[in-house]
Formats: structure tokens, C-alpha cells, sequence
């Protein structure tokens, strides 16, 4: 299997876990995380922001919005 499908698999897994129970900051971490993998960057840093929303205790989460900006070509 492609790491896309791979990727595909788990996303579809966290979309299922985030319909149920959505304000979980750590699902939303990971799916940015995937979709940061996938290079979907403006899907991943909608996703951080979303996770920085409901935990901003987590120093990881803005580190991780702040990598998808570097990456991307994305307005800071």
C-alpha cells in the first residue's frame, strides 16, 4: 500500500473519531500532521489551528503550525 493510502486510511480513521467526539485538540494534531505528510498544507494548518484552539497548553501544536508555514507558501 501507498503511504498516501496509508495516509488515506488514517485520516478517514481520525475523521470518523473527530464526527463523534470533536473537540479532542490531539485528534486534530494528528490529522494535520498526516495531512501535512500528504503536502495539504493548507488542510494541516487549519487543523493545528483547530487543535491550538482547544489545547493551547501543548507547545508542540505550534510548532507544528509553524513548520507547515515554512513549508508552504502560505501567508504567515
Amino acid at each position: 500500500m501507498s503511504e498516501a493510502g496509508l495516509g488515506g486510511e488514517a485520516l478517514e480513521t481520525l475523521d470518523t473519531a473527530i464526527e463523534v467526539v470533536p473537540d479532542i485538540a490531539k485528534c486534530w494534531g494528528m490529522r494535520g500532521d498526516i495531512l501535512r505528510e500528504l503536502g495539504k498544507y493548507d488542510e494541516a494548518l487549519g487543523c493545528y489551528d483547530r487543535a491550538i484552539g482547544l489545547d493551547p497548553y501543548d507547545p508542540r501544536l505550534p510548532e507544528y503550525r509553524d513548520q507547515v508555514l515554512s513549508q508552504s507558501k502560505l501567508p504567515r
